[in-house]
């Protein structure tokens, strides 16, 4: 928290957050959207970066549950980058295929954009259905978070690793919040600076 509080008086426009489970020496940072609703309420400018959401993993309506959520604790300021992950380890901790992941990918990413965008909405899918759902609150942002990864081309649309939420656009500044790497970004002389608005 102490990082990214310092990165947002430092001028950084973004702050990303990933979804890494099971792997004690990479990252313990399991759940990037309770984080990111803990820097809503420390933060004012900064945008919210996800990246990347692992969409089959959880349950659709609970992530757009939550995504909306935090899009308006934070004032519209949530990115949410989506994709399935590369890690099959993931997959084998939450006991899901992972031969499985790129359609349940898709189907995940069809429910959020249902859900956000239409009042009430049925889906009868493969791994999932529902019957007249109207999900609240509806995202901040019309007509969802912008989904800075959005690929266009149809290589990566087939092979469902990079393809996201249709219509805005995002932005993409990664920042590294490790404290030896924002230590190695912050311009010489701000490292003690208190943050704008502090006493």
């Amino acid at each position: 928290m102490t990082e990214v509080t310092a990165a947002e008086a430092c001028g950084y426009d973004a702050i990303w957050l990933a979804e890494i489970h099971f792997q004690k020496d990479r990252s313990v940072l399991a759940a990037p959207l309770a984080i990111a609703a803990a820097l809503a309420g420390r933060t004012t400018r900064v945008k919210l970066g996800i990246a990347v959401q692992v969409l089959p993993l959880s349950h659709p309506l609970h992530i757009a549950e939550d995504v909306a959520t935090i899009d308006h604790l934070s004032g519209g300021r949530v990115d949410l980058g989506v994709g399935r992950s590369g890690l099959p380890a993931h997959y084998q901790g939450f006991n899901i295929p992972y031969a499985e992941s790129r359609d349940r990918f898709l189907e995940t990413l069809d429910i959020l954009v249902k859900a956000w965008t239409q009042e009430r909405f049925t889906h009868e899918g493969t791994y999932l259905q529902f019957r007249d759902v109207c999900l609240v609150p509806k995202p901040f942002q019309r007509p969802h978070p912008p989904d800075p990864h959005r690929r266009h081309d149809a290589g990566h649309l087939s092979d469902g690793r990079s393809h996201g939420l249709p219509g805005l656009p995002g932005r993409a500044h990664l920042v590294d919040l490790r404290a030896d790497g924002l230590e190695r970004k912050l311009p010489r002389g701000v490292e003690g600076r208190r943050p704008s608005g502090a006493r």
